[in-house]
């Protein structure tokens, strides 16, 4: 993982602040002489300001979401910054997604298979409009749809930025951090800016869990130069993470869809690359509500192995329990 690309996901409704909370981040890249790769979806929106892009590399996708109807331009670009790491290096990756995106979709994108070992998912930093945030949480004045995405949004999120409150009255802040911390299922930092103006060191810590299991022990993935114990994550169990199980024998089709069906209720996604006892070849499988789904492939580009994305599973136990179904399968 020492060659991993590092990724922050800015995640937020429309207007919530995100594009200036980018051109914070690149001012910091800037001062600090890192070169920053920017993944820009945001629809209907002026761009950051040209000055600071001059040193940066740049990627706009439009006419769409990238949480859905662009995943597959996404994947291209993911790729196009892996086949010109070599030539034109990057130190980390910025992901803006429209205000109306849901940052699970990006998460399943950056934890896939394809990419959870070259793209080190930092963290998904939330976004809120502290003026705005009680018209969206009404259903007098706003939708089923709206109320359900920015619970989305925030439920996902490693680090909430509540902007904009120098725009509201203390009675008001009051209410919103109220209802906000009713929103939240997990321990997470909220911070309070105006202009979205912070310290950009802490901002960009890494607070996503991705753990590498071999079977017998878990390396957390942290950046070159950083050192965290395993029990570090075990006294969060509620924080969303993704846990790869790197597996290199072919396993039985049916274990396997048992094993996902036995799953806690905390695990919302499964996904992978395996080898099958009862046919020959690769196979990717997809596991989402219930459902298992899987399709031969051709030359995968990445060796076999199981991603499992939750919130607030113990990963100790989903280990064990892989062990028990699949003794000869993990490595």
């Amino acid at each position: 993982m020492e060659n991993a690309i590092p990724v922050y996901v800015l995640n937020g409704f429309l207007g919530s602040g995100k594009t200036t909370v980018l051109m914070n981040i690149l001012s910091y890249c800037k001062q600090k002489n890192l070169k920053a790769g920017v993944i820009l979806n945001e629809l209907g929106e002026s761009n950051v300001e040209e000055h600071l892009l001059e040193s940066e590399k740049i990627v706009e996708l439009l006419n769409g979401c990238i949480c859905c109807t662009i995943q597959d331009d996404l994947r291209s670009t993911l790729d196009e910054f892996l086949h010109t790491q070599k030539e034109s290096p990057i130190d980390l990756l910025l992901i803006e997604g429209t205000g109306v995106a849901n940052p699970i979709e990006v998460i399943e994108a950056l934890t896939d298979p394809t990419y959870i070992d070259t793209f080190q998912l930092q963290s998904i930093i939330g976004i809120v409009d502290a003026s705005q945030f009680l018209d969206y949480q009404s259903i007098f004045t706003s939708s089923k749809e709206v109320r359900k995405l920015l619970k989305d949004q925030i439920q996902y999120s490693n680090y909430l930025l509540l902007n904009k409150v120098d725009l509201v009255s203390a009675s008001k802040l009051e209410k919103v951090e109220k209802l906000l911390n009713k929103a939240i299922s997990h321990n997470i930092t909220i911070v309070k800016t105006t202009h979205a103006n912070l310290d950009i060191e802490e901002l960009l810590t890494e607070r996503f869990t991705t753990i590498i299991s071999n079977g017998e022990k878990h390396m957390c993935n942290h950046g070159p130069g950083e050192t965290c114990s395993h029990e570090h994550h075990q006294g969060n169990h509620s924080a969303i993470k993704a846990i790869k199980l790197e597996v290199q024998k072919p396993i039985n089709r049916i274990q396997l869809e048992k094993w996902l069906n036995d799953l806690p209720k905390e695990v919302f996604r499964g996904k992978g690359i395996i080898q099958l006892e009862e046919s020959a070849g690769f196979f990717d499988f997809q596991y989402a509500s219930r459902r298992f789904v899987i399709k031969r492939v051709k030359d995968p580009k990445v060796s076999s192995s199981i991603v499992i994305i939750g919130m607030g599973f113990n990963e100790e136990n989903l280990v064990s329990s892989f062990n028990e179904m699949f003794k000869r399968a993990v490595v």
